[in-house]
C-alpha cells in the first residue's frame, strides 16, 4: 500500500510540474524579466557600419535585484566580419552561453567568454539568446540580425 501512495503521489507532482511548465513560456520575446525573479533581459538590432544590408544582434541578463544592478552576462553579433562576441562580466562561477541561430545553418551553442570569428553566407537572417552558464537563466531570443 505505502508502494502506491508513493508513486501516486509522485505522478501527481511530475504532472503538476509538467503543467506548470507548459502553462506559459519561460523565456518570451522582447526586454524584461525571465526565468529567475529578479534577472532582467535586454536587446536589439541595429544596421552594421560598412556592411551593406548586414545588422548587428546583441543580448544580455543581468541580476536586476542589486541596488545598481549587477555586470550583465552579454553576446554580440557583428555582421562586418561575421563575428561573436561573449562578455562574461557576473564572477559566479558559470561561463556565459550565447545560442546564435542563422537561417539555414541551424543555432550554434558557444561556451566562455571571448571573440569567435564566423562565417556564413551574406543575407541570412540571425537571432541570439545569452545565459548564465546552465543555471536556467537567459536572456530572450533577439532577431533582427543579418549576415
Amino acid at each position: 500500500m505505502k508502494r502506491i501512495i508513493t508513486r501516486a503521489a509522485a505522478v501527481a507532482a511530475l504532472t503538476a510540474a509538467a503543467a506548470g511548465m507548459l502553462a506559459a513560456p519561460a523565456h518570451a520575446e522582447g526586454d524584461g524579466k525571465v526565468g529567475t525573479l529578479g534577472w532582467d533581459s535586454q536587446g536589439d538590432s541595429e544596421a552594421a557600419d560598412n556592411d551593406k544590408g548586414g545588422r548587428n544582434v546583441w543580448a544580455l541578463v543581468r541580476d536586476d535585484s542589486h541596488p545598481d544592478g549587477s555586470p550583465p552576462v552579454r553576446a554580440d553579433f557583428y555582421a562586418r566580419g561575421e563575428q561573436l562576441h561573449l562578455q562574461d562580466n557576473h564572477a559566479d562561477g558559470h561561463k556565459v552561453v550565447a545560442h546564435l541561430t542563422v537561417a539555414g545553418e541551424g543555432t550554434a551553442t558557444f561556451v566562455g567568454g571571448g571573440w569567435r570569428n564566423l562565417s556564413f553566407a551574406e543575407g541570412k537572417a540571425v537571432s541570439l539568446r545569452v545565459c548564465l552558464g546552465n543555471t536556467g537563466v537567459c536572456s530572450n531570443k533577439y532577431g533582427g540580425g543579418r549576415t
